[in-house]
């Protein structure tokens, strides 16, 4: 039976500093001690004393070593937690913390040649994980870990001469993923891997060459994307708020350092989020690898450079993703889109004011969510809604993104020229000029609508059933999956 790993309270935790790991009453507690104790011996070679990792390593990322390493049943060998999602912000220690992880994983595996790696969404970053690894061998004050290990530094490949079971640290490329079929991956850097065209198919090809090893897992260890996420790193982030808001059953083991949504998605001025007083939330190597402290002279500086430099900055030091809250480039009306929302207006409200409406359909793409807009005219004022005359317009948003009719009143005119054609049309016509074909038509035009917008949502469940029922959950997915509209904003 498949382990619980939603944390439904996260917020909470988040908040109070407590652990954001699930209950795991089935942990293998002596397996996962062992490989802690593993870790813990491992010592930094970068940072002056070299200090070990029991004494310098955060306890936030040993609870992740002891979670990945106890969920493995000893009669079958199946890991019940074949994946882990890590969303730290910078300066966390990531790369230091992975490749010490890969070691220690290399060390109590006993699986023979076993293939273990380490990928790097470039070159540079690949020797800094291997030059990591490679000091952590070498700082070891016994000698143990240079007699078990055969280092080959112009492959950046490390032997286990016990087990034959190797350790490469690989860049993201696809002549050199293609067809490998290791017991364990760990992805650095996802926002920058999922850049690449081929990451997606990649990563299912990752994913497919652990299938024959019941002990297999995949690890992400990323920051939040300096742009709109999307392509690999938006579906697992997708994925991994799933799981972890109880809304979708997984092996995937949620970790993700963000502010709760009324932090994140403040609109006050400023925004809730650039208070230093709650960066510790989202901060948890502080005091280690970086300070609140040093954050805040960074921030100062990032404020002077403008827009641009505040974006980047809060999406790597904070986690705060780019969207509709926080965009360098935006459209002008974001600030004020939400806010102008009127959630009475229903469909049945807007039909039961309307003596017109008409239906625009958008059916996006395989990135991207299908949205269906109602716009209707005023019954009583009988004004334009569109091109150059004056009026109340009544657009009736209805996406996959949600269950729920997110409606919105506005004067600002409809942005698809193919929707103002043919409202401008309809507007116009004689035949909605009389009052007794109005009244006419009313009743097969209802029936018209609603069935236009039940055969859109049908056609999206068939389509792609999985990600609109990621999508379309009352909570968490509303604010979490940019829109097309927050795309283009």
């Amino acid at each position: 039976m498949p382990w619980d790993l939603s944390v439904p309270d996260w917020e909470e935790r988040i908040r109070e500093g407590r652990s954001l790991l699930p209950a795991m009453p089935d942990l293998d507690r002596g397996r996962a001690d062992r490989a802690i104790k593993i870790f813990n011996k491992l010592r930094l070679p970068d940072v002056p004393g070299a200090p070990a990792l029991a004494e310098a390593g955060g306890e936030w990322f040993r609870e992740i070593v002891g979670a990945l390493h106890g969920s493995v049943k000893p009669n079958t060998r199946e890991r019940m937690i074949r994946e882990v999602f890590l969303l730290a912000p910078k300066k966390s220690s990531k790369t230091s913390y992975g490749a010490a992880l890969m070691l220690a994983t290399l060390l109590m595996n006993d699986r023979p040649r076993a293939e273990f790696l380490l990928i790097a969404p470039t070159v540079s970053l690949a020797h800094i994980a291997f030059n990591q690894a490679l000091g952590m061998i070498d700082k070891d004050p016994d000698g143990f870990l240079s007699k078990r290990m055969h280092v080959q530094e112009h492959l950046r490949k490390i032997t286990d001469r016990r087990t034959k079971a190797t350790l490469e640290i690989k860049a993201f490329d696809t002549s050199v993923l293609t067809g490998v079929k290791p017991a364990g991956v760990l992805l650095d850097e996802l926002h920058e891997i999922a850049k690449a065209p081929a990451a997606e198919r990649l990563i299912g090809q990752l994913r497919g060459g652990l299938l024959p090893n019941p002990e297999g897992f995949l690890i992400f260890i990323t920051t939040q994307s300096d742009e709109p996420p999307r392509g690999a790193f938006r579906s697992e982030l997708a994925v991994a708020r799933a799981i972890r808001d109880g809304r979708s059953q997984g092996a995937m083991l949620p970790v993700l350092y963000e502010f709760p949504e009324d932090i994140a998605n403040d609109r006050a001025n400023p925004p809730a989020w650039q208070d230093p007083s709650l960066w510790w939330m989202v901060t948890p190597n502080r005091d280690r690898s970086v300070s609140i402290a040093r954050l805040e002279e960074d921030w100062e500086k990032a404020k002077l450079k403008g827009q641009g430099e505040i974006v980047r900055w809060a999406s790597q030091h904070l986690n705060i993703e780019i969207g509709l809250a926080l965009r360098s480039d935006r459209w002008v009306g974001a600030d004020y889109w939400e806010s102008a929302a009127d959630r009475t207006l229903t469909l049945d409200e807007l039909l039961a004011r309307s003596e017109v409406v008409v239906l625009g359909i958008d059916g996006g793409g395989l990135d991207d969510l299908l949205g269906v807009a109602v716009l209707g005219r005023n019954e009583k004022t009988r004004s334009g809604c569109c091109g150059r005359r004056p009026g109340l317009m009544y657009p009736c948003w209805i996406g996959a993104r949600a269950k729920r009719q997110c409606c919105v009143t506005s004067r600002r005119q409809a942005s698809s020229r193919s929707m103002m054609s043919s409202v401008r049309t309809s507007m116009t016509s004689p035949s909605w000029r009389s009052e007794s074909t109005r009244k006419v038509s009313c009743a097969p035009w209802r029936s018209i609508l609603m069935a236009s917008v039940q055969l859109s949502m049908l056609w999206m469940r068939l389509a792609s059933p999985a990600r609109i029922e990621l999508l379309a959950s009352p909570k968490g997915g509303n604010s979490r999956v940019p829109s097309r509209r927050q795309n283009e904003s």
